[in-house]
């Protein structure tokens, strides 16, 4: 896979908060759907991947008490000209909110090593992070600044787009809005309250909707894109540049798997095993999972533009009598090489919150495109890991929700005086 072009985006510190709010605030209100990722500072144990869905919002209810949200990604697709939903144009404003708590936390070594291994830099969530208490009440004194960004997406008639969001939907809510209900019925009630214009998951969309054979993030991404240029009337993105110069370099993101994504109970390889080799230049695991733990040491490609090339059957597995350097031809012309440099590159350089925002809402888009039924059906449907059906956002007979919800608007109204 070729090396991948920058990202534009805005980077919004403790520093610049106050100067770019109200233009994020005036964006969000042109978007056709607004596309969210966090990263934060651990994921717990087995106990987050319970059979039983309340044991495990209960274990998760935990995680993100102890642990802190360390940066928010944030990506406004605006519809641009007539919006012909025969080809679709949008205007991306791209964001990455760098933020801290103000409260002690836990750090997971795993969690950690892997936004290291990213490029994430922890001393400077420590010295430019916006600062937040988690769990205070929306308008109480400790509320955040970045509170009144997440209760105005809450009154949009957009609809919120996330990629196997539950977690990161747990992390905002105890974050801006509100400790976390100690009953799950009672959380699910409120985001039904919270979000208007629905909440749409790109996973879920991805394996129960289209059936897809793999569905982390990094390959959505590159499928849909690679589906979109091929056609004569493929969805057309132009990537709003940033009105003020960022406060960082902007690095080329990783298309590597969301952390939360992986699966450590399907991704172990036993020590001493052996992978079957197939003949196939790319790595399984990898492709299945969008997660190596063998990174560097793998002697397989991870290049996803080679493993798409595969599944449309455009490289065949030579016979046992060829040599080897003919094997894994491209087209029957040109050799496919396990040790591509770009894709190396493109694995080790910086992963952020935002670009992964951006992939949920262009992969968001092209799904749009794909299946006439859809959005209606997709509403309010979460992926849960390990289980055969999505977690459905809807309100408890048995559990009217926590109630501060319905004060938002008083709320808000006081704020804007």
């Amino acid at each position: 896979m070729a090396g991948l072009p920058e990202l534009p985006y805005t980077d919004i510190t403790r520093h610049n908060v106050h100067h770019h709010l109200p233009q994020v605030l005036r964006t969000l209100s042109k978007a056709s759907h607004v596309a969210i990722d966090t990263e934060f500072s651990g994921l717990g144990g087995k106990a987050t991947r319970d059979p039983n869905v309340e044991d495990r919002y209960s274990a998760l209810v935990q995680v993100v008490r102890q642990h802190a949200l360390c940066s928010i990604g944030m990506s406004v697709f605006e519809p641009t000209g007539t919006n012909d939903a025969r080809q679709p144009t949008y205007l991306v404003h791209n964001y990455n909110f760098l933020v801290c708590p103000e409260t002690d936390f836990t750090v997971s070594p795993r969690s950690m090593e892997f936004l290291a291994n990213t490029g994430f830099d922890i001393g400077r969530m420590f010295k430019d992070g916006i600062a937040f208490k988690p769990g205070a009440d929306f308008g109480s004194a400790n509320s955040s600044i970045l509170a009144p960004l997440f209760i105005h997406l809450l009154h949009l008639t957009s609809p919120v787009i996330l990629h196997n969001g539950f977690l990161d939907l747990m992390f905002l809510y105890h974050s801006f809005y509100s400790p976390l209900p100690a009953q799950m019925d009672a959380f699910l009630s409120d985001l039904t309250d919270m979000f208007p214009g629905g909440l749409l998951d790109t996973k879920y969309i991805a394996e129960f909707v289209q059936r897809e054979s793999r569905s982390f993030l990094g390959y959505l991404w590159r499928k849909s894109h690679r589906i979109e240029e091929r056609k004569d009337d493929g969805l057309k993105v132009t990537i709003q540049t940033p009105y003020v110069p960022d406060l960082t370099s902007q690095s080329i993101p990783s298309l590597a798997l969301k952390e939360s994504e992986v699966d450590t109970e399907t991704t172990k390889v036993a020590p001493g095993k052996r992978r079957r080799d197939d003949g196939k230049p790319y790595c399984h695991q990898y492709a299945n999972h969008g997660f190596c733990r063998l990174q560097g040491a793998c002697g397989k490609s991870h290049d996803l533009d080679l493993i798409l090339d595969w599944e449309e059957g455009k490289c065949t597995v030579p016979s046992a009598t060829e040599p080897d350097a003919k094997r894994a031809k491209l087209d029957g012309e040109a050799e496919t090489n396990t040790d591509n440099e770009n894709a190396a590159a493109n694995q080790q350089i910086l992963h952020t919150s935002h670009f992964d925002a951006y992939m949920t809402g262009f992969v968001y888009a092209s799904q749009l495109r794909s299946i006439p039924d859809g959005p209606g059906d997709w509403k309010h449907k979460l992926y849960l890991m390990g289980k055969p059906m999505p977690l459905l956002v809807r309100k408890s007979r048995y559990s009217p929700g926590s109630g501060w919800v319905k004060g938002l608007d008083r709320e808000c109204k006081c704020l804007a005086k």
